[in-house]
């Protein structure tokens, strides 16, 4: 008797990150590409607003501290003169 291969179900077309992401989490992401194609203050203060109005305070300061890690120490003092 031979077995019978069943197929998998058609996928969705959808990421794990489509199906299951907070659509906050979805609107940050898709403004984080948008500013990073412009690369300009006008989309940095644009991302910054999306982010304000869409995450928590919690998970700006997340997104905030990550990107400073990411930072080499010449950056992160740059980072430092432009808040002071």
């Amino acid at each position: 008797m031979t077995a019978h291969f069943q197929p998998p179900t058609k996928p969705s077309g959808r990421s794990v990150f489509g199906d299951y992401a907070k659509p906050e989490h979805k609107a940050v992401a898709r403004m984080a590409g948008y500013s990073l194609c412009q690369c300009d203050e006008a989309a940095a203060q644009e991302f910054a607003y999306v982010m304000r109005a869409r995450l928590s305070e919690a998970e700006c300061a997340f997104m905030a501290y990550s990107g400073l890690l990411s930072l080499d120490e010449r950056a992160r003092r740059i980072v430092k003169d432009l808040t002071a």
